[in-house]
């Protein structure tokens, strides 16, 4: 509130001077110069108080131990469905196909990959990642990135139709 009453009289200020020197013009050039500046500053430091303050995060949570993420995966190309979350703000479930075409424009071959991206919140402390089925062989399948924000884990493959277990645990 005290950055917006800031920009106002910055305002007021340089309007006040920028006018006053056309209606008073024995009024000394400088005062009129340094009335303008001084209010060109605050509205400045407005600006600036304002930018500052409206990045500001709301109060830091504490970062957690653990996130977990249990999906029933299916096996044709069905969604997943989220079966247990904890501190997980979102996921996202990609299957890829690409197809490889010999010379004669024939089909020669078909490669599967899987690509899960998980996003916590609030943000998790960077210790082990570990991804495993109760009742299903996966594929195999490397973590490519992981923060305290999220994970990206590709599995080289088509998932079969079971449980995925994704955690993050001390």
């Amino acid at each position: 509130m005290v950055d917006r009453a800031i920009g106002v009289a910055g305002i007021a200020l340089a309007v006040i001077f920028g006018i006053l020197q056309y209606y008073l013009p024995k009024i000394p050039a400088w005062l009129s110069a340094s009335g303008i500046g001084v209010g060109v500053f605050l509205l400045g430091l407005s600006v600036g108080l304002v930018a500052v303050g409206g990045r500001k995060k709301p109060l830091a949570q504490m970062a957690v131990d653990r996130a977990k993420l249990r999906l029933h995966v299916y096996a044709d190309h069905r969604v997943p469905d989220s079966l247990h979350a904890e501190n997980i703000f979102r996921w996202y479930y990609l299957r890829q196909v690409l197809y490889t075409i010999n010379i004669t424009g024939e089909q020669a071959s078909t490669f599967l990959s899987t690509t899960l991206f998980v996003s916590f919140e609030p943000e998790v402390r960077i210790t082990s990642l570990k991804v495993r089925s109760p009742d299903i062989v996966l594929p195999p399948h490397e973590v490519k990135e992981f923060n305290q924000r999220f994970a990206i884990i590709v599995f080289g493959g088509q998932v079969g139709e079971g449980t995925l277990e994704f955690e993050v645990q001390p």
